[in-house]
């Protein structure tokens, strides 16, 4: 791969997950600070989990088939990009809904679609796609920026305090109408990007191609279909972090939630650039995996044992933590992914892992956390629930999860041990 494909490629991960981070992290303490209820920013939160159930597969079809990659997400970004300027007016909870899901229709596609560019420009995907993806996490924290220049005042290493803009950000509007302006920027930067032509041009075209069922059938293969459903299912307490946790920071009336949060990401890069490629070479893809569901254990435990006074640093523990999960866990679910697919699907099956992970189990995970929210029990017993559920995940990953972890090209796959 040459330099300056590998320098766009970074440069596409960076925008595209920068687009979300800048406003999705803050979304609940937004939402509860207008009045919504558990239930609602819960929905809130589902709009990123039907955006996932609804339109990437169908999306990844055809980028797959008909357009090139990279023109796809440029149409995709633009929309989004109108349409979250527009939520960033709207207070009506059901109203916010129904923008938001149209918004992630258009936006939680160009997850798989960013994936499957960076994987057709890669010579070896094992290699090369976690150095690429890492600029992911790295546009995630630089986010993190937004909300550190609009701060009252920055206190550096105790020596010295910096005025800065004092422009309420965190909790507010603002960080949506700063996600539309990264997504016109980063619709522009699609067309920059190396060509990535459909590789099932001008073959015979079937609705099995519509519906994304030649993504399904890969479930036949029992490895695979094990992966999808712990993958679904770990999505559930996976949830109670990604869409609740910033409530509870301003619960616990915690300044920076933005930036408190993102210190998973600041954790991630480093996960992604060095533990990962490490893991996967020495382990291969199932204690991989393994070692990410054991890591949300971990997570939930920090929660648990957590509180806004002396054992304040558990609850930056689990966040760092969250640093591990992600790379170990998701971006090894969708290199293997990669492996299984016929080149002709591996857009379709990039976004039936999105699907089953972010689309189903989000929707599985909002719904199950937002009713323990709602139901006033604590947040003990909110981060007790998904330790436990996470714990039961491990177990099965280890006794069941005795899946191939490579397949060289032209042989069977070698089972991992």
């Amino acid at each position: 791969m040459s330099s300056s494909v590998r320098i766009r490629l970074n440069v596409m991960m960076f925008l595209q997950y920068a687009i979300h981070a800048v406003w999705i992290v803050q979304l609940a303490a937004y939402l509860g600070g207008k009045g919504f209820s558990g239930t609602q920013i819960g929905w809130a939160g589902n709009t990123v989990a039907l955006g996932c159930v609804l339109a990437p597969i169908f999306v990844g079809m055809i980028a797959d088939r008909f357009f090139a990659g990279e023109r796809v997400l440029a149409i995709l970004n633009f929309a989004g990009a109108a349409l979250l300027l527009y939520a960033s007016t709207i207070t009506n909870p059901w109203m916010l809904f129904g923008v938001l899901l149209v918004q992630q229709l258009c936006y939680m596609p160009t997850w798989a679609i960013t994936n499957s560019i960076a994987i057709a420009n890669c010579e070896d995907t094992e290699r090369d796609l976690p150095p690429i993806r890492v600029f992911g996490s790295i546009g995630w924290v630089a986010t993190l920026l937004f909300g550190l220049i609009c701060a009252k005042e920055l206190n550096v290493f105790g020596i010295t305090t910096v005025k800065m803009l004092d422009i309420p950000w965190d909790a507010t509007s603002k960080p949506m109408v700063a996600g539309a302006i990264l997504s016109v920027v980063a619709g522009l930067f699609a067309f920059a990007l190396p060509h990535t032509p459909p590789p099932a041009a001008g073959k015979r075209f079937s609705i099995s191609d519509v519906l994304g069922l030649k993504a399904l059938a890969l479930m036949k293969n029992r490895s695979f279909a094990i992966f999808i459903i712990v993958s679904m299912l770990g999505m559930i307490p996976f949830a109670a972090y990604w869409t609740f946790f910033s409530l509870y920071l301003k619960e616990l009336d915690v300044g920076l939630i933005t930036g408190t949060m993102h210190m998973g990401q600041f954790v991630e890069i480093f996960a992604m650039w060095l533990l990962l490629p490490i893991a996967l070479k020495k382990f291969g893809v199932k204690w991989t995996l393994v070692v990410g569901t054991a890591a949300l254990v971990l997570r939930y435990i920090c929660f648990m044992f957590g509180n806004g006074d002396e054992l304040m640093f558990l609850n930056y523990a689990g966040v760092a933590v969250h640093g591990i999960i992600f790379p170990l866990f998701f971006v090894t679910g969708y290199i293997y992914a990669d492996q299984i697919a016929p080149k002709e699907i591996r857009s379709q099956a990039q976004a039936l892992v999105m699907f089953v992970t972010f689309g189903v189990g989000m929707l599985l995970g909002n719904w199950v956390n937002g009713m323990i929210v709602d139901a006033g029990w604590g947040w003990r017993t909110v981060w007790t629930i998904p330790a436990i559920s996470s714990a039961v995940l491990m177990v099965l990953m280890i006794l069941f999860f005795h899946i191939p972890h490579k397949k060289a090209e032209g042989t069977e796959e070698q089972t991992a041990a």
